[in-house]
């Protein structure tokens, strides 16, 4: 049965879709471990047929029953424990990424049961990321997503306000260099008016002198 386990590990190890066959006798357990990522779901379909080695086929026989345990190899913990008929399905979510153990104990409650006879399990599996964990993860990339739009919209919206505020701090320093040119040139008209005035006042004085009229 190592070579069988040692089969069966290579399809699980190299395919996340596969099927396949083994034997088994009355009673007897088979394990075969199971590599997987984390939150993915692993799903299984089986079914049990008698193989009667004398008469070199197979049987349907309702009385066999299939005990499926996985366990997680990492933290010994077992994920599932269920029991079959001679066709179902199983499936499992991987929460802790590692090796996991897959085993199967077939009987028979056929009180005639040959020594002879094995129990064939034709097993089909697949292995696929959890849908709701998928979900989650697409949920969480749209925010993400909204989040950073919602950054660079701040963002052009600080460039914008920094703008403003700069412009806003040019506008004033403009308005406060023409005011000051304003008074500049208010004052020395005023002088200069001033000075005229004085001039004439002086020019008309002597004026007056001259022609003694004062």
């Amino acid at each position: 049965m190592k070579f069988t386990s040692l089969i069966i590990f290579i399809f699980v190890s190299l395919s996340s879709v596969f099927g396949f066959h083994f034997y088994l006798k009355n009673g007897e357990r088979e394990c075969f471990p199971q590599d997987s990522p984390e939150n993915f779901v692993i799903k299984g379909k089986f079914s049990l047929e008698e193989w009667r080695e004398h008469e070199k086929r197979l049987i349907k026989d309702p009385s066999l029953t299939v005990q499926i345990t996985v366990d997680d190899l990492s933290n010994n913990n077992r994920i599932m424990n269920q029991k079959g008929t001679q066709e179902g399905r199983f499936s499992y979510t991987v929460v802790n990424p590692g090796r996991q153990n897959i085993c199967f104990l077939v009987k028979s409650g056929n009180p005639q049961w040959s020594p002879y006879s094995r129990i064939r399990v034709t097993l089909d599996m697949a292995i696929q990321e959890d849908e709701d964990f998928a979900k989650a993860s697409e949920k969480m990339n749209v925010l993400q997503r909204t989040l950073v739009d919602l950054n660079n919209k701040i963002k052009v919206i600080r460039k914008e306000q920094l703008f403003q505020r700069e412009r806003e701090s040019l506008f004033n320093k403009t308005n406060v260099s023409i005011t000051r040119r304003i008074l500049f040139w208010a004052v020395m008209q005023i002088i200069l008016i001033c000075a005229v005035c004085y001039w004439q006042l002086r020019h008309l004085r002597r004026f007056f002198e001259a022609k003694k009229l004062v």
